[in-house]
């Protein structure tokens, strides 16, 4: 079986390469990839008519935690099957998170008189950083009213509850229907409710915060953003005025992009029944997270400000999508953190 992916995925020789000729693509177009029968693909590349009516590939996998690029209606109409890797980046934003508070408590702008962080959004990555937190004391309040429906870990979830919090951490993917849309989730509404200097951190989708409302806000409030409204086409304002701006990287950690290839690798191999992968993950870098040296620990493994300086640097002299794109693709985070 032949095998094309996007040159941008690690190691996929050595996962696919027993069972597959893997050929890797600079750029993916249906002239590219006709003759393929797999296509592995990122997060930025569309799956859809378009790119595959006029080919030959009858599985198409991303080794991402989110699967909005696929055409799903089509794909199941044509009998293409797709798999994603959800879950497989969550312990890198969780990182991402803990290292931005890390930052935060270094500034000075949380103390230890911090004790009450909210989670909106408790998927794979808000389930993560919930246990961090709370092994490190911290109280936590958790939003997301679906799952409160069916799981008493949220039996708290009430929005009034996020507004006297010290830090809120945003997690949940992007919905603009039904009763509880996330799209403009934080609005000036919500801005204005806010009880006490907060610090906002960003790690989701970018429209899940109004853009114009957050530079608006006379309230107190320090953030730190991974994700934009408008990527990679980012106000130049709200990458200044935040205290960390990084493009879009939380999730980037190497170890979670190898998890990613070995889980596509696993569904695929439950599916054309090929032997079992023999490629191993390595184990993340054990840290005690309730040390009282904790912020200078995670700080010494990644400081999200030196990423956010040079990005912050770039962007003043060229606001451009081009230079986003650019220092993402110089993210060099290599492994996790084990807690």
């Amino acid at each position: 079986m032949k095998c094309y992916f996007d040159r941008a995925i690690p190691d996929v020789e050595r996962f696919f390469g027993q069972v597959c000729d893997c050929v890797p693509q600079e750029v993916i177009t249906p002239e590219t990839i006709h003759d393929a029968d797999i296509l592995l693909v990122r997060s930025v590349t569309r799956v859809n008519q378009a790119l595959l009516s006029d080919t030959n590939v009858r599985y198409v996998a991303s080794p991402s935690s989110g699967s909005d690029h696929f055409d799903k209606t089509w794909l199941t109409e044509q009998d293409i099957m797709y798999f994603a890797a959800p879950g497989c980046n969550a312990r890198s934003v969780a990182d991402y998170v803990l290292a931005s508070l890390a930052a935060c408590f270094d500034e000075g702008i949380l103390t230890e008189a911090t004790h009450k962080i909210g989670i909106i959004g408790v998927g794979h990555v808000g389930h993560t950083l919930y246990h961090d937190l709370v092994k490190m004391g911290f109280e936590v309040v958790c939003y997301d009213p679906p799952r409160a429906m069916h799981d008493r870990l949220f039996d708290s979830s009430h929005r009034d509850a996020l507004y006297d919090c010290d830090v809120l951490c945003f997690h949940p993917a992007l919905t603009r229907t039904g009763d509880y849309p996330s799209f403009h989730l934080v609005d000036n509404h919500f801005l204005q409710q806010l009880t006490k200097p907060c610090v906002i951190i960003q790690a989701s989708r970018g429209a899940v915060i109004d853009t114009r409302a957050l530079l608006a806000t006379k309230k107190d409030v320090t953030w730190c953003l991974d994700v934009f409204e408008n990527e990679p086409d980012v106000l130049p304002e709200v990458i200044d005025k935040a205290l960390i701006a990084t493009p879009h990287i939380a999730g980037h950690a190497y170890n979670a992009k190898l998890r990613g290839v070995a889980m596509i690798y696993d569904m695929l191999q439950a599916e054309c029944n090929w032997p079992r992968r023999n490629v191993l993950l390595e184990e993340g870098i054990t840290i005690n997270l309730t040390a009282p040296d904790w912020t200078t620990r995670v700080l010494e493994l990644y400081d999200p400000r030196i990423e956010s300086r040079a990005f912050k640097e770039a962007y003043a002299k060229m606001s451009t999508g081009e230079t986003f794109t650019e220092y993402r693709a110089k993210h060099r985070r290599l492994r996790e953190l084990a807690p």
